[in-house]
């Protein structure tokens, strides 16, 4: 049978008359029907639609990324000769390491579903080097987790590593995608943020200042909030993270843990190839561009509802802010939490805050957490009108699973 992992179509055979097995639902678009559904096809049930064990392997998955976050803390100090803490590595490495794990068994799991038994695959195999899919940082790797291309790159590689043996591999080339014009627009918000903000800030910088970056509250709520607090305000802005090329040279290892299930070996395989450049080759730069900030030296505190995942730049200053014993106060910046069985964003977030401010919930097991209300409705009137007509609001949610919680999944 040809085994087809992904919706690329450079990986679908030719002949189709052909018998395929799909991966899963997500190899299937459907603006693609036209194509796909010619096959004499088989598509393989999706283990996490059981219920119960996406919670068991959530449960699991946290213990492995416990382990591993340790490991490759003291990995990262030995390499870049530092000596930070487990909590500051927690900061800035444990949003991508957490999803890189829940992904990699998502996909491991699957293969391993199909391709431990007898059954011998053809597959076809888009031909790239292994570094074309290293991540920048933490928001390239979050852009390209939900493509068919870095996908099929994962399948691809865990066939290579793990099951060579069982699968006929077909090296195919990638089809070169038309690129789209860049059309320049002076955006007026863009510039108030780059050019503006920063020079005003200029005349109000106290290095003792209260930080507020990403806050989720209204532009007037948090102005009044800085002033209450006794202090000029600050708008402050973010910058780009550094990008840095991957070095194969510096890709030469692999974490040396306790023996652990056949999976913890595969990911202490693969977290060298995929660790995104702004934690190893490009930490040097990455800690350079943090002492070159405008922001405060010794903020009194530092507060965000956004910028605590994707944002490289700002999780480095942070951490090492929290080294200090500056308190890092993180806002809920939407909604479900406090109401679903689990969540690994959420377990994140409120592991690294001293306070985790929440839209009016608590829990007895998490002292940090603190009620306060929705920071995105202060100051605003919420109305409706009886004889209107309904509102329905809706949310989409990517083919293939991105982090565990509990939410319909790939």
């Amino acid at each position: 049978m040809i085994l087809i992992t992904t919706a690329l179509q450079e990986t679908f055979p030719k002949d189709i008359n052909k018998k395929v097995l799909f991966l899963g639902e997500w190899c299937k678009v459907y603006n693609k029907k036209s194509v796909w559904r010619k096959f004499d096809s088989q598509t393989m049930p999706y283990h996490w639609d059981d219920r119960k064990k996406l919670y068991t392997d959530y449960q699991n998955i946290q213990i492995i990324y416990e382990k591993i976050l340790l490991e490759l803390s003291n990995k990262l100090n030995q390499t870049h000769r530092v000596n930070y803490s487990l909590r500051y590595w927690r900061i800035l490495i444990g949003p991508w390491l957490g999803y890189f794990i829940q992904v990699l068994f998502d996909r491991w799991f699957m293969l391993k579903a199909v391709l431990d038994n007898n059954q011998k695959y053809h597959c076809c195999i888009v031909k790239r080097t292994p570094l074309s899919v290293v991540p920048n940082h933490m928001d390239h790797f979050t852009k390209w987790l939900h493509t068919d291309d870095w996908n099929e790159a994962i399948y691809g590689q865990l066939i290579e590593l793990y099951w060579a043996n069982k699968v006929h591999i077909t090296w195919v080339e990638k089809i070169k995608q038309t690129p789209q014009p860049i059309v320049k627009k002076i955006l007026i918000k863009k510039y108030i943020k780059e050019k503006v903000l920063p020079f005003l800030n200029k005349f109000s910088i106290n290095d003792n200042n209260h930080f507020f970056i990403s806050t989720y509250l209204s532009l007037k709520t948090e102005l009044k909030l800085q002033i209450r607090l006794g202090q000029m305000p600050n708008l402050w802005t973010t910058q780009s993270s550094p990008i840095v090329k991957p070095c194969a040279n510096q890709r030469k290892w692999k974490l040396n843990g306790e023996r652990g299930s056949t999976f913890e070996e595969v990911l202490r395989k693969m977290i060298p190839m995929h660790i995104p450049t702004v934690y190893l080759e490009g930490y040097s730069i990455l800690n350079q561009a943090v002492e070159n900030l405008p922001w405060p030296k010794n903020p009194k505190s530092i507060f965000t509802s956004n910028a605590y995942e994707g944002d490289d730049l700002f999780k480095a200053w942070a951490a090492k802010k929290t080294e200090n014993n500056t308190p890092l106060v993180i806002g809920q910046h939407g909604g479900l939490y406090g109401m679903n069985t689990f969540s690994f964003s959420n377990e994140h977030q409120v592991k690294i805050a001293d306070k985790w401010l929440s839209w009016g919930w608590r829990d007895e097991n998490r002292k940090n957490i603190t009620p306060v209300g929705n920071l995105k409705a202060f100051g605003r009137k919420v109305d409706y009108t009886p004889k209107g007509d309904a509102l329905v609001v809706e949310m989409s949610l990517p083919r293939y699973s991105y982090y565990m919680y509990a939410l319909p999944v790939a």
